[in-house]
């Protein structure tokens, strides 16, 4: 099944690459709203609703850049196994983030693969 499936990357690689760009669009879109969050969130308020909205948004932000880096990572993983295959040098896809994060420095890397970090 393996072999199958590498058989046919390459037919399938524009249009991988074509989701991943998107991928990487809304993770753009998503790093400027963060930015402007944090600014707000780093600090605890008097109304507890608030920090929770901010513990709230850290962790979803979390999660969701280390999905990508995971997402990223396993394509990648692919290329190589591809390249490996095939005796090719098809370069990886690149990241707007490159490792995963720990936003709220819990120790724990939130939709990290393993929860490993990196």
């Amino acid at each position: 099944m393996e072999d199958f499936y590498l058989d046919n990357f390459l037919k399938k690689k524009e249009e991988y690459e074509e989701l991943l760009n998107q991928y990487n669009v809304l993770i753009n879109k998503i790093d400027k709203n963060a930015k402007e969050i944090s600014s707000k969130c780093n600090h605890l308020y008097k109304d507890g609703s608030i920090n929770k909205i901010c513990n709230t948004y850290g962790k979803s932000y979390e999660k969701l850049v280390n999905l990508y880096v995971g997402d990223i990572n396993g394509y990648n993983t692919r290329i190589s196994e591809f390249n490996s295959y095939k005796s090719q040098n098809i370069s990886q896809f690149n990241m707007v983030h490159l490792e995963y994060i720990d936003y709220d420095n819990d120790g724990i890397y939130e939709g990290a693969i393993d929860n490993e970090g990196k």
